[in-house]
């Protein structure tokens, strides 16, 4: 789309859309390497911290902490707002809870002092915007929601709805799943519907939940109990929607106890659940990442399943991989840096988006025979240390 010639101009190298975790890992990458003028555009006007624990939270793996470690970040998270988790117990409802289809990793297996850590959204985000802000090459601009696209083959640039523009040779959009950016650019999705709501607060736990990520699958969906620092456990609930809707409205007590009885009380009675948020679950994929002079980052380009708390993770790892993409030419909007980017990410992705979408299929099965066999599954990778350990390396991402 064309923007508006009237409009007021402002340039840079590079306009990144969308100012989460995604948006700004790239922005503090791209400041740190001193290239290009960068401006991040975030339809937000203000970034309030929420008063207790953020009900968004993300298990980042290894490589993510890495990352952040590499931009500076890391210090304003690690340890009151970075929770680590040493160990995960993975158990099929198939079978009651202690009867062998459990799977369990310890961080002291693979010789490492966890499995990743649990960090809120709201706290990533500001660290992350705390580092930008600091970068010369790169400013934030507050309050813009983008209405037009324009891309040709020397420049690209974007019209908010009050009418400013701004120009680039290259605009990135990290701007989401409802990616609007990806609209503008004529960019085609494949997605699938999963019928299904994340249910996500947090609870506190009659016992310990001893540094340890819990999840059951179940029919209807996963349940996740990942432990807070604060002795508490955020509650990522899975459900098909009827099941999801009816949990959102029973009173806190009724949902806890339904809550307790979906985790098979492996940490005793659940209290005290804060609001419920009700997320709708999809798998979303781009056709392709890169248009002329214009690229897709993080849920802009894909959006998996949470059984295994991947999304984040992905979507850093975008970053990381444009980022370095975009230092290989003087030209940030070339095509050559582009596809590289996409072909370095785009693979990886969907194997991990098949491999989601596989297991959310083969968990939602709930014929007995089955369910039976896939439990006995569940058992034999516990009992066969390569494919284990395998598995544990890939969640590390070590």
């Amino acid at each position: 789309m064309t923007g508006n010639s009237g409009a007021r101009r402002q340039d840079a190298d590079i306009i990144i859309v969308g100012g989460g975790p995604v948006g700004l890992l790239l922005a503090a990458l791209l400041g740190q390497a001193r290239r290009h003028q960068v401006v991040l555009l975030d339809a937000r006007s203000d970034f309030p911290l929420p008063p207790g624990i953020d009900p968004r939270v993300y298990a980042l793996s290894r490589a993510s902490q890495r990352l952040l470690e590499q931009v500076g970040a890391w210090s304003a998270l690690a340890p009151a707002h970075a929770w680590p988790y040493r160990r995960m117990h993975v158990w099929d409802a198939a079978r009651p809870h202690g009867q062998g289809a459990a799977l369990d990793f310890d961080a002291a297996e693979l010789g490492e002092p966890d499995l990743g850590h649990i960090v809120e959204n709201a706290r990533l985000e500001a660290a992350l915007r705390a580092v930008v802000m600091a970068q010369a090459g790169v400013r934030i601009e507050r309050g813009v929601r983008v209405a037009q696209l324009e891309l040709s083959a020397e420049s690209a640039s974007v019209t908010s709805d009050d009418d400013q523009r701004w120009c680039a040779r290259l605009v990135v959009a990290a701007d989401g799943a409802g990616s609007r950016l990806r609209e503008l650019a004529g960019i085609e999705t494949i997605e699938r519907d999963y019928r299904q709501q994340a249910l996500v607060t947090h609870v506190y736990c009659e016992l310990p939940h001893g540094e340890t990520a819990w999840q059951r699958f179940l029919p209807t969906g996963p349940v996740a109990l990942l432990p807070l620092g604060d002795g508490r456990c955020s509650v990522v609930w899975s459900a098909d929607d009827a099941l999801a809707e009816s949990l959102r409205d029973l009173d806190d007590e009724a949902f806890a106890a339904a809550l307790t009885a979906a985790t098979e009380g492996v940490l005793g009675q659940l209290s005290a659940p804060e609001p419920r948020v009700a997320l709708p679950l999809r798998a979303l994929h781009a056709r392709r990442y890169v248009a002329r002079r214009f690229v897709l980052a993080g849920d802009a380009a894909h959006v998996v399943h949470p059984l295994a708390g991947q999304g984040a993770n992905l979507g850093l790892l975008d970053a990381a991989a444009l980022a370095r993409a975009l230092a290989q030419g003087a030209d940030p909007g070339e095509r050559r840096c582009l596809r590289a980017y996409e072909r370095a990410r785009k693979a990886d992705n969907l194997a991990v988006m098949a491999a989601l979408d596989g297991l959310q299929r083969v968990f939602g099965i709930s014929a007995r025979p089955w369910a039976q066999a896939r439990a006995a599954g569940i058992a034999l990778v516990g009992r066969t240390p390569p494919l284990k350990l395998g598995l544990m390396r890939r969640a590390l991402g070590a």
